[in-house]
C-alpha cells in the first residue's frame, strides 16, 4: 500500500467530518495517521472567538502546544497541513526543527484572499492549492478537491423517482441568496420544482436582518439548520441538477462540484474555470454568469450521453496520490 509503514501528523480544518475521511482514506493506505485540528474549536473557543479575542487567542495558543507536544512525542515521515490557519511562522519553525526528517506537505482548500497562508510556503517540501489564481499568482500547482464514495453513482439511484429538478444545499455568503431567489422565481414560472437549502445561523441573520443585508421578506429562503452528509445524499439522489455557487473571491472548483462529478448528476454552476478541465461536459454541465443570471430550461430533460472521462483521479483516493505525488510534474496549470 501506499503508506505503509508510514507515520503522518495530520493537521486541518474540523470541516464537516472531511478530516475523518480524509484520515480513514490515509489509513486504508497503510498509514498510522496523527490527527489533530489546526484551530481549537470548541464551543468555547468559538464563544470567546466573539466576546475576548485576547482568551481566545489564548485557547489557540494552547492547541499549538497540543500539537508541539504530539510532534515531540514521535518521529513522523510525513507532516501534512490542510490550509493552516493559525500556524505561525515561529510554530512552523518549531515544527520543522522538531520533525528535521519528515517531508512537509501543504494543501490549500482556501485561497489566501479568504485565509493568508503565503507567509508559511517556505516551511513546506511540497505545496498545491485548489485555488486557480493561487496557483498562477505563487507559482504553486493546482489540484482540485475530490469527492467521497458516499457520492457514487448517487444521481443514478432513484431513476424516475426524480422530486426536484434543481437542488442547492450551502451556507450563506457573497451573492447566494440572489441567485436562489432568482433560480426560485424564474423555475416556478416554467413549473419546474427547485429544492433549495441555504444555511444561517440563528444569530448572524438576526445580525443581518438588523444591518438590513437580509430583508424580513427573503427570511423564507433561509434555514437556521444545517444538513448532515446523509441529508445531502438523499437530497442529490432525487435531484436532476444541482446548483454550485462558488464563494467569489476564490477561483478553485467548489467541493460540491466534484461531488456532483461522483454523483452523476447534471451540474448548474456561477464557475467559469470548469470550463478548463478535462471532465467538463457541456450536455450535463452549464455555467452561468453571476451577473447576468439566466438559465436554459432544456438543462433538466433527459441526461444526454455519460461522459467517457475517467473520473478516478477526483476521488479522496486519487487526490490524496496527486496531492502526494512528487516524482511527477508537481500539478497542473491552467
Amino acid at each position: 500500500m501506499m503508506f505503509q509503514g508510514k507515520d503522518i501528523l495530520f493537521i486541518a480544518p474540523v470541516f464537516y467530518g472531511y478530516e475523518k475521511h480524509i484520515t480513514d482514506a490515509l489509513t486504508s493506505l497503510g498509514a498510522k495517521v496523527t490527527f489533530l485540528p489546526e484551530m481549537d474549536n470548541s464551543f468555547l473557543s468559538r464563544v470567546a472567538k466573539k466576546v475576548s479575542s485576547n482568551y481566545w487567542s489564548r485557547l489557540q495558543r494552547k492547541n499549538l502546544k497540543k500539537i508541539s507536544t504530539a510532534a515531540n512525542n514521535d518521529d513522523f515521515d510525513y507532516v501534512f497541513i490542510i490550509r493552516g490557519a493559525g500556524l505561525t511562522t515561529d510554530f512552523m519553525k518549531y515544527l520543522k526543527l522538531s520533525q528535521a526528517n519528515a517531508k512537509f506537505f501543504l494543501y490549500q482548500w482556501d485561497s489566501y484572499r479568504q485565509n493568508d497562508y503565503r507567509d508559511i510556503i517556505p516551511y513546506f517540501d511540497f505545496v498545491s492549492s485548489f485555488d486557480v489564481a493561487d496557483s498562477k499568482e505563487l507559482n504553486i500547482p493546482y489540484q482540485p478537491l475530490f469527492y467521497l464514495p458516499i457520492y457514487e453513482g448517487v444521481g443514478l439511484s432513484k431513476g424516475d423517482e426524480k422530486k426536484y429538478d434543481l437542488s442547492f444545499v450551502g451556507a450563506y455568503h457573497s451573492d447566494r441568496l440572489n441567485i436562489i431567489k432568482f433560480f426560485d422565481k424564474e423555475m416556478e414560472k416554467d413549473g419546474l420544482k427547485f429544492h433549495y437549502h441555504l444555511y444561517l445561523k440563528k444569530i448572524p441573520l438576526l445580525v443581518r436582518l438588523i444591518s438590513g443585508e437580509i430583508s424580513l421578506r427573503d427570511v423564507k429562503y433561509i434555514k437556521t439548520y444545517s444538513l448532515t452528509m446523509k441529508d445531502v445524499v438523499d437530497n442529490y439522489s432525487f435531484s436532476k441538477a444541482v446548483l454550485d455557487v462558488e464563494l467569489n473571491i476564490q477561483t478553485g472548483l467548489s467541493m460540491r462540484t466534484f461531488e456532483v462529478l461522483g454523483s452523476g448528476l447534471k451540474l448548474i454552476t456561477t464557475n467559469h474555470n470548469i470550463l478548463e478541465h478535462d471532465f467538463y461536459d457541456m450536455k450535463n454541465m452549464a455555467v452561468i454568469d453571476r451577473n447576468k443570471l439566466h438559465y436554459d430550461s432544456d438543462l433538466f430533460s433527459d441526461r444526454g450521453s455519460i461522459m467517457e472521462t475517467d473520473i478516478s483521479n477526483y476521488s479522496i483516493f486519487g487526490w490524496i496520490d496527486r496531492v502526494f505525488d512528487v516524482n511527477e510534474s508537481k500539478g497542473d496549470r491552467i
